[in-house]
């Protein structure tokens, strides 16, 4: 699995997830507790991250390519998932 594969996986996985907690909220009825709302915010935000890195192309050049870059290096060493 290649690292732009890796970042679609994320972000797929980290749509899946929203998907499953709105369909619990309002499909089934459940009120979601304070702690729930921020793991959503963590985890949207994490989905974009990766949403951004897969669409930027490691060759590509220019600030979408670098701005990507310094996002994905920043969260990966702030979270100690691995290193670029």
């Amino acid at each position: 699995i290649s690292i732009r594969q890796g970042f679609l996986l994320i972000a797929l996985a980290c749509a899946a997830l929203i998907c499953t907690a709105l369909y619990m909220q309002y499909g089934m009825g459940l009120n979601p507790c304070y702690l729930c709302i921020v793991q959503r915010v963590f985890v949207i935000s994490t989905g974009a991250i990766a949403g951004l890195a897969f669409c930027a192309s490691p060759s590509k050049t220019g600030p979408v390519g670098t701005a990507t870059r310094g996002l994905t290096r920043t969260s990966a060493q702030s979270g100690k998932t691995g290193t670029f």
